[in-house]
């Protein structure tokens, strides 16, 4: 009895045959002294799972083989080793001589990949367009989700089966996701030109000064490209610039055009004649404008206000840059007891409130000369 029990017990380990105590043993006996660990598994396709395969008493190792019945759905090594290959079902069998062991195999093909039917797509504004798409891989046996997806509402729109709606000119994406994987489509939406406008209102400028206009090519979603040119009718009057800044030459009207290919508005331009203010507050030169006033003489306060004394032979000169000429300077006077000579032009009127004075031809500059006190606090001068 007691050699019968060794004898039992011993055990010889081969190829997947495991060697152990019956209290140690897994799975369940199909004959006597035959056991396999596991009788069913569910795989995910590319895992893999070692089945054990344990006999009492010792048997040549030679005798046992191992096969599946569909090897797309599973495949199974000489050592007991199950790799799931495809989604599906499949029976392992382990034979040892004329005794047969199974094992059911259930394997779970998920979703790898989705793909759209396209990856750039250009459409007009107010178009649709479907996309469609591909999952693998082809044997998934899971449920397939699919969600659609826009990265700009407000320029396209998709539909839950690929539809797609170009709103507004412009760039977009589609996503599609298919349970947890992703593929893209890029849009371009076109939207061409209908016109073109100037926002600003008619512009009121001086000689000299400046004003800006813009533009907007309509609509506002508009996406194709356009050479824009500024002009003016008459560019003796005012200067227009390929930025839109427009600047006051001589007094008059014009207007101002800006075009884009087909395309033209306008805006009226009038331009002043400019007026520039002087109040000398020190025995420098005064700058305002583009008006310059030079002086050597002093300087006086009086009633809080500072002006500039001039005595006898004393003199001051008011000039403009080239290109612009004077028109006229009035000279407010505080106190005078003589009178202005001038070195062009003439004094029209001259008083205690003021001198007036007009250009007897065009210049950019007179000197006045005093020929007795004269106290002045302001000048106004007039150019174009």
């Amino acid at each position: 009895m007691k050699n019968i029990f060794k004898y039992m017990m011993a055990i010889v380990a081969f190829a997947a045959v495991v060697s152990c105590s019956e209290e140690e043993i897994l799975g369940s006996k199909d004959r006597d002294g035959y056991f396999l660990n596991k009788r069913s598994l569910s795989l995910v396709r590319g895992s893999t799972e070692n089945l054990l395969l344990t006999i009492i008493p010792k048997t040549d190792a030679s005798y046992v083989v191992w096969e599946s019945e569909d090897t797309l759905v599973a495949t199974v090594s000489q050592e007991g080793i199950v790799t799931a290959v495809g989604g599906g079902e499949t029976v392992i069998h382990v034979k040892i001589n004329q005794v047969v062991i199974d094992c059911t195999v259930e394997v779970t093909s998920p979703l790898t990949s989705v793909t759209l039917s396209q990856h750039d797509v250009e459409l007009d504004k107010g178009e649709t367009f479907r996309l469609s798409y591909e999952v693998g891989p082809d044997d998934i046996n899971v449920p397939v989700e699919v969600l659609w997806s826009s990265s700009a509402d407000s320029v396209l729109t998709v539909s839950q089966d690929g539809v797609v709606s170009a709103l507004l000119g412009g760039h977009a994406a589609v996503v599609i996701k298919a349970n947890d994987v992703t593929d893209v489509c890029n849009f371009f939406i076109h939207c061409y030109p209908t016109g073109i406008q100037i926002p600003e209102e008619d512009a009121e400028i001086m000689v000299g000064d400046t004003a800006r206009f813009t533009y907007k090519i309509l609509p506002a979603d508009n996406t194709e490209e356009l050479e824009v040119t500024w002009s003016v009718v008459d560019g003796d009057v005012a200067s227009v610039d390929q930025n839109g800044v427009v600047v006051g030459k001589k007094p008059g009207e014009t207007k101002v055009i800006v075009t884009a290919g087909d395309f033209t508005a306008e805006k009226k331009v009038t331009v002043k004649r400019a007026r520039v203010t002087i109040i000398p507050t020190s025995a420098e030169s005064v700058t305002d404008g583009l008006a310059t006033l030079s002086f050597s003489s002093g300087v006086f306060y009086y009633s809080q206000t500072y002006g500039m004394y001039m005595d006898n032979g004393d003199s001051f000169t008011v000039s403009v840059p080239e290109g612009f000429k004077l028109t006229g300077i009035n000279i407010g006077l505080t106190y005078v007891y003589g009178y202005f000579k001038v070195n062009t032009g003439r004094v029209v009127m001259m008083d205690l409130s003021k001198s007036l004075w007009a250009p007897t031809s065009d210049t950019n500059s007179v000197t006045f000369t005093a020929t007795d006190l004269i106290l002045a606090d302001e000048w106004e001068i007039t150019y174009e």
